[in-house]
C-alpha cells in the first residue's frame, strides 16, 4: 500500500529518467513539447506492514488475497478433524479488520498427505464469496452456508482455475479447454467455450488448439479478457 522513501527516490529517478526521454523523443521528431504530467500517484507513499487482525489457526495458510471493491477477500486453508481439510473465507475491510467470517467448508479427503488443498481463485458478489478450488470445485461461500457446485448444476467436470465477476454474472475458466459462466441471481449455468464441443458456437468450440485458462477479467460491459495457455 505504501512506499519507503528509498523506494520513492527510486521512483522518482525513474520518472526523471523517463521524461528526459521524453523530451529527447519529441525534439527528436519535432513535436511540440506537451506540459509537464501531473500524477499524485508519485507522491506521499511510505511502506508499512499490513498484518490482517485474523483469528485462524497457526496450521492454516493464507492461500489467497485479494481487493475486490471495498473489501479485502482472504481464503485460508489447513487441516480440518479427523484428517479433513478445509477452506475457510473472511471479508476484511481496507484497515485489515475482519467485518465477515464464514462456515468453513469441510474436505473430508485432503489434496495431499499433510491434510492441505490449494485455492486457484475467488470472487465476491454482494456478500457471496465463490472460490475455485482444485480437486472440490467451485465453493460458495454464504453467511447462512457453504456449498460446492458440480455437474448437478450444470458445471462441467473440470477443475476451476480462475474466476471473475461482471454484474451479476460469474465467468469461469477451467484447466482444461472449458469457459462458462453462471447467472448469480438465479445460479443458471451456460457453456461459452469449449475446445471439444461439436456445436462450433464460436471460435473457440472445437478448435484443433486447445486452451487452459490461468486467469480472466470481466468488465462491467459484459466484455471478458481470458489468458490462456
Amino acid at each position: 500500500r505504501y512506499r519507503t522513501s528509498e523506494v520513492q527516490d527510486s521512483i522518482n529517478n525513474v520518472a526523471e529518467t523517463l521524461e528526459a526521454l521524453r523530451v529527447r523523443v519529441l525534439t527528436k521528431n519535432k513535436v511540440a513539447r506537451p506540459a509537464p504530467e501531473i500524477n499524485p500517484c508519485w507522491d506521499n507513499y511510505r511502506v508499512e506492514e499490513f498484518d490482517p487482525k485474523s483469528n485462524m489457526p497457526a496450521t492454516h495458510t493464507l492461500g489467497f488475497m485479494e481487493r475486490q471493491g471495498e473489501h479485502l477477500v482472504l481464503v485460508w486453508t489447513g487441516p480440518g478433524e479427523g484428517g479433513a481439510a478445509e477452506i475457510r473465507v473472511q471479508l476484511l475491510n481496507l484497515r485489515g479488520r475482519v467485518v465477515r467470517e464464514y462456515p468453513a467448508f469441510v474436505i473430508p479427503k485432503p489434496a495431499d498427505a499433510k491434510g492441505q488443498t490449494s485455492v486457484a481463485d475467488a470472487a465476491l458478489w454482494r456478500d457471496t464469496v465463490y472460490v475455485a478450488a482444485p480437486g472440490s470445485g467451485l465453493i460458495v461461500f454464504t453467511a447462512r452456508g457453504v456449498t460446492a457446485l458440480g455437474r448437478s448444476e450444470g458445471l462441467p467436470d473440470l477443475n476451476p482455475a480462475a474466476l471473475a465477476v461482471s454484474g451479476a454474472t460469474l465467468v469461469v475458466g477451467f484447466q482444461t479447454d472449458y469457459l462458462g459462466a453462471m447467472n448469480l441471481t438465479n445460479r443458471t449455468w451456460r457453456e461459452i467455450a469449449y475446445s471439444a464441443s461439436l456445436l462450433k458456437r464460436n471460435p473457440l468450440d472445437g478448435c484443433k488448439s486447445r486452451f487452459r485458462v490461468s486467469d480472466l477479467l470481466a468488465l462491467t460491459d459484459g466484455t471478458v479478457w481470458m489468458v490462456t495457455e
